[in-house]
């Protein structure tokens, strides 16, 4: 079997995907509980920071690349989520 590009971290692959899971769990040296834990886990916080790093390009860009740090932080905090430091 060869592991596609969705197999890899960052595309949380399934069985769904037509991947032999079995299989890639024994390629990659893997338990299948762990693998099927792995990828019920939370996206990793980078994928929130460059989510949180396009709304503030978005904020931005709305306001015709007037707004600093402070108004966009402060437009940010009237979104459902809140931004601060991760």
């Amino acid at each position: 079997m060869r592991i596609t590009p969705k197999a890899l971290p960052g595309d949380r692959f399934s069985d769904r995907q037509g991947i032999d899971v079995q299989q890639a769990c024994r390629t990659l040296g893997v338990s299948q509980a762990g693998c099927y834990a792995w990828k019920d886990r939370p996206d990793p916080p980078t994928a929130a920071a460059a989510d949180l790093a396009g709304e503030i390009a978005d904020v931005h860009k709305a306001s015709r690349d007037t707004y600093g740090a402070l108004r966009i932080t402060a437009e940010l905090s009237l979104r459902p989520r809140r931004p601060g430091r991760a």
